[in-house]
């Protein structure tokens, strides 16, 4: 959309920044540190968490390059939010599989479970805060990186609740 990337996006870019390395070492190395959090909460690598990475990688890749940027301001903002709505809900989707989150959903399941609060909370506390440590390190932060971190826990909530007020139905 051009308004500014997602948080953890950010937080690699102001890693890259201070250290030298490139933003997709930072990545990386991020994705590792967040999987490492993982053993505390008893979390399982799986299927998902491996398809996770390797799919969104390649599908960051094709988008950037098959998608044109919106060439207005309500262009930016509707990709803003149809991203938001369809990562959310693809996050719903596969997280319901039980086949092994990605490293963010996994930690997000993981704190869920072991401090018994919502996916809305959460999320939006994960991504506030590596938006802000992003942004402090140098990352450059958006409209879109906001309206991202306080709005992506919310709808994979809202999501997961219809899937199970759906499947007790």
């Amino acid at each position: 959309s051009n308004l500014g990337s997602a948080p953890w996006t950010i937080l690699s870019q102001g890693i890259a920044l201070q250290t030298e390395v490139s933003v997709g070492v930072a990545s990386f190395i991020v994705s590792c540190l967040v999987m490492l959090c993982w053993f505390p909460l008893h979390l399982k690598i799986g299927l998902g968490t491996v398809l996770n990475i390797i799919l969104i990688a390649i599908a960051l890749g094709v988008t950037a390059k098959m998608v044109a940027s919106p060439a207005t301001a309500l262009g930016q903002f509707g990709y803003a939010v149809i991203g938001i709505l369809l990562m959310g809900i693809g996050s719903a989707f596969y997280l319901t599989c039980h086949m092994g989150a990605g490293p963010r959903d996994g930690l997000m399941v993981g704190l869920c479970q072991r401090f018994k609060l919502k996916v809305g909370l959460v999320r939006t506390l994960m991504e506030s805060s590596v938006a802000l440590i992003g942004f402090l390190l140098g990352g450059t932060l958006g409209f879109a990186t906001l309206l991202f971190a306080f709005s992506i826990g919310w709808v994979i909530q809202l999501t997961l609740y219809c899937f199970t007020a759906y499947r007790s139905e």
